[in-house]
């Protein structure tokens, strides 16, 4: 977080974020390794002689840094600009990710929903990044729709539950052919 020059008040805003807008104990954990730095990326894994190169694992020819990994890579970067399309399709909001707003996460946003997915997508970008693969944004299409479905169905068994569920989701409950 040294990279961005936050105040206080943003720096317990982007903290806070994680937990508020994720059910799931991983995808918090994962967000707060990215906030304190502590992700191993290729530069880290080759520095402890894990790996040898500490090149990206997607393109190559960058070290495989939090920005490069995240943002700079072309790989990253046509991940994201497909995010910001397929954000634009189900919600008829047009959104900018700049690199901020990638590792932090919309921090004036009002869209729990959106960050959410911001972190979704560099979760899916990590698991490309293990399991040896490029990463394509239909197969991400895929992994906010079980994310759908399995919140809707925990949502289900309760009053309160269903509401907020309503309340996170309302964005994509509205005549959204991918979740119809």
């Amino acid at each position: 977080m040294s990279d961005f020059n936050l105040s206080e008040e943003e720096t317990r805003k982007a903290f806070v974020l994680a937990k508020s807008v994720a059910l799931e104990t991983f995808v918090q954990c994962f967000q707060f390794k990215i906030l304190n730095d502590i992700l191993f990326l290729n530069t880290r894994l080759a520095k402890i002689g894990r790996i040898q190169s500490d090149l990206c694992t997607f393109c190559q020819t960058s070290r495989g840094t939090l920005g490069h990994f995240f943002y700079r890579c072309s790989f990253s970067t046509e991940f994201w600009t497909k995010f910001e399309n397929f954000w634009l399709t189900v919600t008829r909001e047009q959104i900018k990710l700049e690199y901020i707003n990638i590792i932090l996460g919309m921090l004036d946003q009002r869209s729990n929903l959106l960050n959410y997915f911001i972190i979704l997508g560099k979760i899916y970008l990590w698991n490309c990044r293990n399991n040896k693969q490029i990463p394509f944004f239909l197969p991400f299409e895929d992994v906010v729709k079980r994310k759908y479905e399995i919140e809707k169905l925990i949502a289900s068994q309760s009053i309160l539950s269903l509401k907020h569920f309503q309340a996170k989701w309302i964005l994509f409950l509205n005549n959204n052919p991918i979740f119809l």
